[in-house]
């Protein structure tokens, strides 16, 4: 199975926008956002290539 790294800049962004929601829904709609993004994750886990690539870098987008 794959690993799933979070960048910095990942984890903050997902930090803001959970703090976002808190404030402006509640912890049932913040729960429901993460389980969402746990099933995704874990569904990148199991098979990385259905995702596309992000490359800033080279301003394009990719599948592997």
């Amino acid at each position: 199975m794959t690993i799933v790294n979070w960048s910095p800049k990942a984890v903050d962004s997902l930090n803001k926008l959970v703090d976002f929601i808190e404030i402006k829904w509640d912890k049932k709609v913040t729960n429901k956002l993460l389980d969402e993004i746990d099933q995704i994750i874990e569904i990148i886990k199991l098979n990385p290539k259905i995702y596309p690539l992000f490359s800033r870098k080279k301003h394009q987008k990719r599948i592997t």
